[in-house]
C-alpha cells in the first residue's frame, strides 16, 4: 500500500504547540501515515538572529516527536547544511520513499508565496501542499491564493479555520522578558529551554 507522507518543515526556535497542532491536524484530517517534522539549517527568508545551535533545535524536534506515534524528526537539512531548499528536501524525501504519496505542510505567510519559491513548479509535481491560515481572517486571501496555485499546477488543501496563533519569535521575546510560555510549547520543550537557559 502506497503511504502517505507529510513534510513540515521550519525553524522550530522553538517548536511550539502550533507546529504541534498543525501536524497533527492534517495527519488525522489527511489520514497521513507520517510526518517528517525538518528543522531548517540556514532558511532561506529568515535572519539567523537569536538562532540556537542545529542540534539544540533538532534535539526539541527529537523530545516533541517521541510523544506522538506518526510525528518523525528528520534532519536532512541540518546535513545538508548551508541555505535549505524546500524542493531539495522533497527530492531527497522522495528518493528515501520513493512509492510514497508525498504532502507539504506550509503556515499562511508562506502558502501565500509559493510560486516564489525555488523550482515551484517541481513542488507542484512532487506534493499536495497542505495550510492552514493564522487567523481566521486569513483565510479568504488563502482560498483566493489556491485559485492561484492551481493555475500553476498546484493541488492545494486549506483549513478553514485557525489552530493555534503563536510564533516562534513571539516565545523568544516573552521568555527574554521573563514571561511564563508554558501554555504555548510543549511541556518537554520548557522544560529543556529553562534547564539550558535558551533564549535570554
Amino acid at each position: 500500500m502506497c503511504k502517505k507522507i507529510a513534510m513540515l518543515g521550519g525553524t522550530f526556535n522553538p517548536i511550539h504547540n502550533a507546529h504541534v497542532k498543525l501536524a497533527l491536524e492534517f495527519s488525522d484530517r489527511m489520514k497521513l501515515d507520517k510526518v517528517l517534522m525538518v528543522p531548517t539549517s540556514v532558511p532561506p527568508h529568515k535572519e539567523m538572529k537569536d538562532f540556537v545551535s542545529a542540534e539544540e533545535r533538532f534535539y526539541m524536534t527529537k523530545l516533541v516527536c517521541d510523544m506522538y506515534e506518526n510525528l518523525e524528526p528528520c534532519s536532512l537539512e541540518l546535513e545538508r547544511q548551508g541555505k535549505s531548499y524546500t524542493v531539495d528536501t522533497l527530492k531527497s524525501i522522495k528518493e528515501l520513499y520513493p512509492k510514497a504519496e508525498l504532502y507539504l505542510i506550509v503556515g499562511a505567510d508562506m502558502f501565500l508565496s509559493l510560486e516564489t519559491w525555488r523550482n515551484p513548479q517541481e513542488i507542484f509535481k512532487m506534493t499536495k501542499i497542505l495550510s492552514a491560515p493564522r487567523e481566521d481572517r486569513d483565510f479568504e486571501p488563502m482560498k483566493a491564493h489556491q485559485d492561484v496555485l492551481k493555475s500553476l499546477g498546484a493541488d492545494t488543501f486549506v483549513l478553514e479555520k485557525s489552530i493555534f496563533t503563536v510564533s516562534s519569535t513571539e516565545i523568544r521575546e516573552k521568555i527574554k522578558k521573563g514571561e511564563d510560555v508554558s501554555n504555548l510549547i510543549p511541556e518537554k520543550i520548557y522544560e529543556y529551554i529553562r534547564e539550558k537557559g535558551l533564549y535570554l
